[in-house]
């Protein structure tokens, strides 16, 4: 578990510089605004959430 935990660490933290980059700025008065919006540091939450509960319903199985 605690191996899986490590992997899934390093991987956010390979992710985070994708999340945080934005556009590339423009010459006139245009506001620059980031695409992703936040949703894949969400939908990794949700990967880690959905991991944790199957973790413990495996775990209430085998006692």
């Amino acid at each position: 578990m605690k191996k899986m935990i490590r992997i899934f660490a390093i991987a956010l933290f390979l992710q985070i510089p994708l999340v945080l980059s934005a556009q590339p700025g423009f010459e006139d008065d245009v506001d620059d605004v980031p695409l992703d919006g936040g949703i894949s540091v969400l939908l990794m939450a949700g990967a880690a959430y959905g991991a944790k509960k199957i973790y413990q319903s495996k775990q209430l199985k085998n006692n």
